[in-house]
């Protein structure tokens, strides 16, 4: 596999060989070195030698390799190393600086650089910059293939049913904002779709959700639903922020605006 100026490949035996340009130690190599001309074998206890390597993919200056159980190594743009997991992971590609996943239940991952909306990850249908962590794209696709280009992204999916254009079309509607609303209308009046959307966002969007308070505020069957679908856990934060605002009123005698800005849940109700 080549990247802008490196090149990597697999031997028959599991070792991983690389040559090219260095300057970000893209190789693997350690002394550093700018430029290496002939092919050298990485450190193999830069990853775990008694798991299968499954492929190499290089992007513009790094690579990274995918084992058999799920770790994906990068290697380059200076770290060291730095691992993830994604399970049942088949197939990876890299751009010049974003990455996709695919996996063999079809789940599609996106990370890195994402200006151009290039790992098709979005929040409340907008673009952010960059997205840290592998992410799923979109639960009601079922990838097939994938690729990644400089700057953008292309996904071959299975056609899709009237039931999935449909989730489709509500996770357009539903957003971090009011998905909460919308799960326990979805609860109360029993519409399953709704449900299934609501809790695939909530899913994805988890602790940033728990940050805010919005999971908690639920109705005790809907936070049931929640953690029963995800096997998350819902945390009880009510008496924990209670007790944070009363030490943060005992450090000091004056009521300032700062102390009026810490949030308060009310008990969930019944």
């Amino acid at each position: 596999s080549c990247g802008a100026y490196h090149s990597v490949a697999l031997d028959t035996s599991g070792g991983v060989w690389s040559w090219g340009k260095n300057y970000l130690r893209q190789l693997g190599h350690s002394p550093y070195h700018s430029v290496m001309p002939l092919p050298k074998q990485i450190d193999p206890n830069q990853i775990d030698p008694s798991v299968e390597i499954r492929f190499l993919q290089s992007g513009r200056d790094f690579f990274l390799i995918a084992q058999q159980d799920g770790t994906v190594t990068q290697i380059g743009i200076l770290d060291p190393l730095v691992r993830i997991h994604i399970g049942g992971v088949c197939s990876i590609s890299c751009g010049d600086d974003h990455f996709l996943a695919l996996t063999d239940t079809g789940e599609m991952y996106g990370w890195g650089y994402n200006a151009y909306g290039q790992t098709g990850v979005t929040v409340s249908d907008k673009k952010i910059q960059r997205v840290p962590f592998p992410t799923v794209i979109n639960r009601s696709l079922e990838g097939v293939l994938i690729a990644a280009g400089g700057g953008h992204s292309v996904a071959v999916v299975r056609p899709m049913t009237l039931k999935s254009l449909c989730a489709l079309a509500l996770r357009k509607i539903i957003d971090e904002s009011n998905v909460c609303d919308i799960l326990e209308f979805s609860v109360q009046y029993h519409v399953p779709l709704l449900l299934s959307s609501c809790v695939a966002l909530i899913d994805e969007n988890f602790d940033q959700l728990i940050c805010l308070g919005k999971v908690q505020q639920l109705p005790k069957q809907a936070v049931a639903l929640v953690q029963s679908m995800t096997g998350r856990v819902v945390p009880d934060v009510t008496e924990r922020l209670r007790l944070l605002r009363e030490e943060a009123l005992m450090r000091t005698h004056t009521h300032k605006p700062a102390l009026l800005a810490l949030p308060y849940y009310p008990p969930n109700p019944s």
